[in-house]
């Protein structure tokens, strides 16, 4: 993993208030060739609802493929959750 994407680093560059880790919205086979399976989205529905009711949200991973990534699996399913009101679109930004 890059240590830029560490928590530490994040929370200097954009604040400690404006970043959440959210281990609910993890792989749980992240160390296997598992399906990937989300840990508990039902735990981060009502944190993600009230910081997209104020800003948009970005999902950060280390994955290198975002075809094959949790987070691609965690943004389909909080779109279909939180719908479209909140969440109108997902970019993946490479």
């Amino acid at each position: 993993m890059h240590p830029e994407w560490r928590g530490a680093a994040i929370r200097q560059l954009v604040g400690p208030q404006r970043y959440f880790h959210l281990r609910c919205l993890g792989n749980i086979n992240y160390k296997s060739d598992g399906p990937i399976v989300l840990d508990n989205p039902n735990g981060a529905v009502w944190t993600l609802h009230w910081i997209l009711v104020e800003r948009p949200a970005i999902l950060l991973c280390g994955c290198h493929d975002h075809a094959d990534c949790h987070r691609t699996v965690a943004a389909a399913w909080l779109a279909e959750r939180l719908g479209g009101e909140l969440v109108a679109g997902v970019e993946h930004l490479g």
